[in-house]
């Protein structure tokens, strides 16, 4: 009796550990586009393929260094963020991020100028951009 209590345990465990997996990781890739906001193009659109990475550069917080950029809206089912806003490589004063188009739709992304330990609803300045991803 035993012994089958243990086979019936085993094989639950090896079924549990089997449908751990997760979801599958994004392919890599296809195709990269980058996109610049500044104040005179607040708002850009811009239309890519599945599996395009893409890269937001955005200028410096008009409010100095006491400020950050935050991502306030994003549909996340159309577009994953990839990294985190940071400096801009080789960009002195800008910033940028990183997403990947993994389902064909489309999605507003949304910045805010927030003063660091303020909330987003007194943001000191905005931008946005309007990604259609298409299926190939």
């Amino acid at each position: 009796m035993k012994a089958k209590l243990l086979f019936a345990v085993l094989g639950a465990v090896v079924c549990l550990a089997g449908c751990q997996t997760g979801p599958k990781p994004p392919p890599p890739p296809k195709s990269t586009t980058v996109v610049e906001v500044t104040p005179e193009n607040r708002a850009p659109s811009i239309s890519v393929s599945v599996s395009t990475a893409i890269r937001i550069v955005l200028p410096g917080p008009i409010g100095g260094p006491d400020y950050r950029w935050v991502i306030v809206s994003n549909n996340n089912r159309v577009l994953r963020q990839t990294t985190d806003v940071e400096p801009a490589a080789g960009a002195a004063g800008k910033f940028s991020v990183a997403f990947l188009a993994i389902y064909a739709g489309r999605s507003i992304v949304r910045f805010a100028s927030i003063k660091l330990g303020e909330s987003e609803s007194s943001p000191d300045d905005l931008y946005q951009i309007t990604v259609t991803a298409k299926a190939e």
